[in-house]
């Protein structure tokens, strides 16, 4: 990985670790032109596993994520924002709850320098 992907790597597992009480098991962090990818794998806490063996758990751990999400979301823009001096001008993420995953990406108002 390059300096920036993992000067932005370690601070989305501490802003992670901040708001879920648990950081991922492998965290990758891509930057390509206006773009930054990122892949949290292992993501959930050892009461979302049991929960997921349950049965209202996917739906229940779906809501809960959604509610996460968009702390994340502030917590994690700011932190690009700040570290890139750039605006984040859209965030999209996706949850997969069979791989225990979640992808971010962010779309940024201007290229990344590398």
């Amino acid at each position: 990985m390059k300096p920036l992907e993992v000067q932005l790597r370690e601070s989305f597992i501490k802003l992670y670790k901040d708001d879920v009480g648990k950081g991922p098991v492998q965290t990758n962090v891509g930057v390509t032109k206006n773009y930054i990818v990122v892949e949290f794998n292992g993501i959930f806490t050892p009461l979302e596993t049991s929960l997921l063996h349950t049965s209202d758990g996917i739906e229940l751990i779906g809501k809960l994520r959604k509610i996460i999400k968009a702390r994340c979301q502030e917590h994690h823009a700011a932190e690009v924002e700040r570290l890139l001096g750039c605006k984040v001008i859209d965030f999209l993420s996706k949850l997969s709850i069979e791989k225990d995953t979640l992808y971010f990406l962010f779309i940024l108002d201007k290229m990344i320098e590398r």
